[in-house]
């Protein structure tokens, strides 16, 4: 899983914004379930809304890139293996 400061990195670089409490919120609950945490709040249009109601149509673009994101580290780690 990315850590928050990649998903800002690439939030400044496509919006020229970070949407901190965008990936706060959908990493909420890693601090109980781990990398399981992606069971909750992470389909898209969960997260979209999420992303909307905090930053707004950026915000909602950054959720979707935050689900990505995941899933591409995820996948590259299991090839890795």
């Amino acid at each position: 899983m990315p850590d928050r400061r990649v998903h800002e990195a690439v939030d400044k670089l496509l919006f020229n914004k970070k949407c901190t409490t965008v990936h706060k919120i959908l990493d909420l609950p890693s601090k109980w379930l781990g990398e399981k945490h992606r069971i909750l709040l992470h389909d898209p249009l969960t997260a979209m809304l999420i992303g909307f109601l905090v930053d707004r149509y950026e915000g909602a673009m950054s959720a979707l890139l935050h689900i990505a994101l995941d899933k591409q580290l995820s996948s590259y780690i299991r090839r890795k293996k």
